[in-house]
């Protein structure tokens, strides 16, 4: 069977800007380009051309009732922003310079 593949192509900044078949496009700012490739159910990524690990827990990207679900914080950590968490709200905060998502 061949894999399946997620292409998250990306300019930089965190504000995603377009869907556009498969390809997460986010706008252009003052950063060099950026290339993630994922595979469902692989847990490495290839981040401009090389191969690394999604992160420590062996996360991989899935297909769940029929939606494609990446984990965010490796894209937006390969993008050069920070993650955090809320428990207490259940929400993330995606940060990257002047800009939160």
């Amino acid at each position: 069977m061949k894999s399946k593949l997620l292409y998250v192509c990306a300019a930089g900044s965190l504000v995603l800007s377009a869907l556009i078949g498969g390809c997460i496009v986010t706008s252009a700012d003052n950063i060099m380009d950026t290339n993630i490739v994922m595979t469902i159910d692989s847990p490495v990524m290839r981040l401009n051309g090389e191969d690394v690990n999604i992160d420590e827990n062996g996360t991989s990207p899935i297909i769940a009732n029929g939606r494609t679900l990446v984990p965010i914080r490796a894209i937006a950590e390969a993008l050069g922003g920070s993650v955090e968490w809320n428990n207490a709200e259940r929400t993330i905060t995606i940060t990257k310079e002047d800009k939160t998502i």
